[in-house]
């Protein structure tokens, strides 16, 4: 009887590897790994990230056959893989987007002048974000009371307590502004940024030279938080919706960022869920609109 039952546990354990899909996500021509790209399944409702190395994985017992899994990451093209085709052990290698780039200019300027944007926040609440399997950008529209236009010098996000056992991903995008329609319009993001949030409150960050540009006095800056993956396994080990709940009502396991609020309906905040169109965040009453605790530098030359 005990071998019997030894022989079973051994079964369902090769079974249970079996039903396990791994993936790792890599540069189609150079082979180096995409850390942190999106990994779109369940009929593009839920949402993971590879992880530092580019890895990520799922049960397959719980995907659809019919289902296919979306792969996005910046700057290269989209990939769609149906479930039926996947292995256990899967490379996905992406090809980069043919861009048009624009002509390096070789600047001469000797003298800069930094402008502030943003300074004075005020008084700022916390804002939780949604569990793991949600992609979730908040964005807010900052705008510069002079001529500041030039490229993001320092860049800081106001974290909340999720940060101080584990640092959260966040990657940064930015878009311009439809002054017709009064919303952000057409994402300007080229490159991935992300930062690390180290501690509660203000965290500063000096960005890459010349990435992103503050243009014409105002800019739409968006902060996605990525769920390390220590937390997604958590997560996908439950197995009951109560159990869930209980997580997701921890908030030690929820992200959480500043926000602050603006009476200028100019510059209220938007969210975008997944991959569904951003929407406009409502007034709190009283004219009040909240958007992102979110301030930096502007660098401009003044020759």
């Amino acid at each position: 009887m005990n071998k019997l039952v030894i022989l079973f546990l051994l079964f369902a354990s090769v079974h249970a590897t079996a039903q396990q899909i791994n993936g790792k996500v890599e540069d189609a021509t150079t082979n180096k790994a995409l850390p942190y790209a999106t990994v779109l399944y369940d009929f593009a409702r839920k949402v993971l990230y590879t992880d530092s190395l580019g890895n990520f994985s799922l049960n397959k017992d719980t995907l659809d056959p019919k289902d296919s899994i979306y792969i996005t990451f910046l700057g290269y093209k989209k990939l769609g893989i149906a479930v039926a085709r996947l292995s256990t052990e899967n490379v996905f290698r992406m090809a980069e987007e043919s861009q048009n780039l624009e002509p390096v200019v070789v600047s001469n300027c000797r003298r800069y002048k930094d402008f502030s944007i943003n300074r004075r926040v005020g008084k700022i609440k916390e804002y939780l974000g949604p569990g793991p399997e949600t992609k979730f950008v908040i964005l807010g529209r900052f705008l510069a009371s002079r001529d500041a236009n030039g490229y993001i010098k320092q860049f800081e996000i106001y974290s909340g307590n999720f940060s101080a056992d584990i640092h959260v991903p966040v990657r940064l995008r930015w878009y311009d502004w439809d002054s017709v329609n009064n919303v952000p319009g057409k994402e300007l993001t080229t490159s991935n940024i992300i930062v690390y949030p180290y501690r509660q409150g203000w965290n500063s960050f000096v960005l890459p030279a010349n990435s992103i540009y503050f243009s014409d006095g105002d800019i739409v800056i968006g902060l996605e938080f990525i769920y390390p993956v220590e937390y997604v396994k958590q997560y996908k080990s439950l197995t009951t919706i109560d159990q869930k709940s209980q997580w997701l009502m921890n908030m030690n396991n929820r992200w959480s960022i500043g926000i602050q609020t603006t009476n200028d309906a100019n510059q209220t905040g938007f969210y975008q869920v997944n991959n569904f169109s951003i929407r406009k965040y409502n007034s709190r009453g009283r004219g009040l609109y909240i958007k992102p605790a979110v301030r930096f530098i502007v660098t401009k030359c003044v020759e």
